[in-house]
């Protein structure tokens, strides 16, 4: 089955929420508990560029335990209006991470420009190595755009998109070692924080 794609979220796009009214509390009304949230993804990922890598080969940790319970988003797709037959890129030129709060609102993000080479690594350090954050403010998406060119130099693009269950406290691995989607491997990572993953 083929995934349905998130809708694209841009690393300039501002929050905007409209204002809330707090319901009307009667004196014998208890108080409504807050639910618990969480964030059990690594600390830090190191990334590698995969070119053999597609959307159909996606194994992640999460999918099996329970950590990730919605189905990966993953597209690969032309840049231009030219016919594109060569899906399979020689370079990328452009990296784009974007870590999603959980209004999957832009939290945090890394990007890399300049051409790269199948194999190249990089490395994001998640929002969560910032201290006492708010709930709102944890990880619950991962959301990678990655251009490239293909050997006729026709640009292509792979998107892929990740959403984390912020309720599965102490659920882990979410994402891991050896697991890929689209044209990235992960070949490390640093554990989750204690503050956030009880």
């Amino acid at each position: 089955r083929a995934p349905t794609m998130l809708p694209t979220v841009s690393p300039t796009q501002s929050p905007t929420q409209s204002p809330t009214v707090a319901p009307t509390t009667s004196p014998t009304q208890s108080p409504v508990e807050p639910s618990n949230v969480c964030a059990c993804t690594p600390a830090t990922y190191t990334f590698e560029l995969d070119f053999t890598g597609d959307c159909a080969t996606t194994t992640l940790a999460g999918t099996g335990n329970g950590a990730i319970t919605e189905t990966p988003a993953c597209l690969i797709e032309k840049n231009g209006v030219e016919d594109v037959m060569n899906f399979v890129p020689v370079l990328v030129t452009s990296i784009q991470i974007l870590e999603l709060n959980k209004n999957l609102q832009v939290t945090g993000q890394l990007v890399i420009n300049g051409a790269q080479s199948n194999g190249f690594r990089f490395d994001y350090s998640s929002v969560v190595n910032t201290p006492n954050l708010m709930d709102a403010d944890l990880p619950r998406g991962l959301q990678v755009t990655l251009t490239g060119t293909n050997n006729l130099d026709q640009g292509i693009t792979n998107t892929w998109a990740i959403i984390f269950d912020n309720t599965a406290c102490g659920i882990v691995p979410v994402l891991a070692i050896n697991d890929e989607i689209g044209w990235i491997n992960i070949v490390d990572v640093t554990a989750p924080v204690d503050e956030y993953c009880p």
